[in-house]
Formats: structure tokens, sequence, C-alpha cells
């Protein structure tokens, strides 16, 4: 089966649980375990990166509202 993306960010199946991520058109320019690390690093890219942490059981444990 394969797997869907929404659109809303990309999905890397569990490369970075419990990471924030940061996402710049759909693409993912920072990672880690510090939000404030992980924000100014994509700030280099981005003026307003889109940040997520990522569930520590995976996206399965993610709900958009």
């Amino acid at each position: 089966m394969r797997k869907k993306n929404l659109g809303i960010y990309p999905r890397d199946d569990d490369k970075f649980l419990g990471e924030y991520i940061a996402v710049v058109k759909n693409k993912i320019v920072a990672h880690g375990k510090s939000l404030k690390k992980v924000f100014e690093q994509a700030q280099k890219t981005a003026k307003e990166p889109l940040l997520v942490k990522v569930p520590t059981l995976g996206w399965r444990q993610s709900m958009v509202l």
C-alpha cells in the first residue's frame, strides 16, 4: 500500500521521532530536540517556517484539526 502525503508537511516515516522539524516549501530545512535551535537554523532559509513537533509514537499519533 502506498503512503499518502496530505500536503500539510512532509513525512519521513519515523526518522524524526520526538524532534522538532522546520518546513519550508514542503521540505524539512532543520530538525532537532531544541525548538530554539531548529527555529534559528530554519530562519536562515525563510522568515516564518512551519514548526512541527513529531510525536514520540510517530505520525500515527498525530491529529490535524
